[in-house]
């Protein structure tokens, strides 16, 4: 009988390369990574973006504050809301009238109690506007308008 020779248990394996499963979920724990970061750049952007416009609105208030000037005031207002509508619709900025009045309204922000007010009050010397109405007005909008237009920008 010929001498047989002693069984070798093979090498354990080594950790590379890994499974293509590994791979496979490696890829996936990256993208959703690279989502997430995306995701959150894109919110920061957004806050970014709405305290900016905030702070512009605040800063139209504060320099009326102390001011008489109501027309003025609705002027400063009324140009605040032409450089949003930029932004939503650059073609709606040259609305005028009640065209204008209906495109601001469209969210139902109260724009057509007070259009009379949003379209004379710049022009007439002595007006008698409620400032605070009209300033909550174009809060509201702004608010609702970074809430709808502006999320997917």
């Amino acid at each position: 009988m010929p001498q047989l020779r002693d069984i070798h248990v093979a090498a354990a394996p080594g950790w590379w390369p890994p499974a293509p499963g590994w791979w496979i979920l490696a890829v996936l724990v990256l993208a959703g990574l690279a989502m997430l970061l995306i995701q959150w750049r894109r919110q920061r952007r957004r806050a970014r973006r709405a305290r900016r416009l905030r702070e512009a609105l605040g800063q139209v208030r504060r320099q009326f504050q102390g001011s008489a000037d109501r027309a003025a005031y609705a002027a400063a207002l009324s140009q605040f809301l032409r450089r949003l509508a930029l932004r939503i619709r650059p073609a709606a900025a040259v609305l005028q009238g009640q065209d204008w009045i209906t495109f601001l309204d469209r969210h139902g922000d109260g724009f057509s109690r007070i259009a009379d007010t949003l379209l004379d009050a710049p022009y007439r010397p002595a007006t008698d506007l409620d400032v605070e109405a009209l300033y909550d007005t174009v809060d509201r909008h702004l608010t609702s308008v970074l809430a709808r237009e502006l999320r997917d920008v």
